[in-house]
């Protein structure tokens, strides 16, 4: 397993995109916390997802103990889940050998 970097990059009227290249079977991204952006999270997931390939975003109030937030994503598409918790990360958890997903989360301040 892989810990992926994220690059950011700030917009206007409180809207901040991170993007996460490159996920193969079984890396995630690094954890990220957003606590003056809590609410909606809109994760888009694009890519070759393989066999089987599935990706979800995890959240954790201590940034250790992770668990499942929303339904995992198994093709390409845009997923908004609601969550209040302080850390989050994406984590490819099914694949085969030509998984290469991107992961573009959008957070907006409320």
């Amino acid at each position: 397993m892989t810990s992926r970097a994220l690059t950011s990059n700030d917009k206007t009227h409180g809207i901040r995109t991170l993007t996460c290249a490159g996920l193969a079977n079984g890396d995630d991204s690094a954890v990220f916390s957003e606590p003056n952006r809590a609410g909606t999270i809109s994760v888009q997931v694009t890519g070759t997802f393989g066999v089987g390939g599935s990706v979800q975003l995890d959240r954790s109030n201590d940034g250790t103990n992770f668990v499942l937030a929303g339904t995992p994503i198994t093709a390409a598409g845009i997923q908004d889940i609601t969550s209040y918790a302080h850390y989050h990360r994406l984590r490819v958890t099914a694949g085969d050998g030509t998984t290469n997903l991107t992961g573009t989360i959008i957070l907006k301040r409320e």
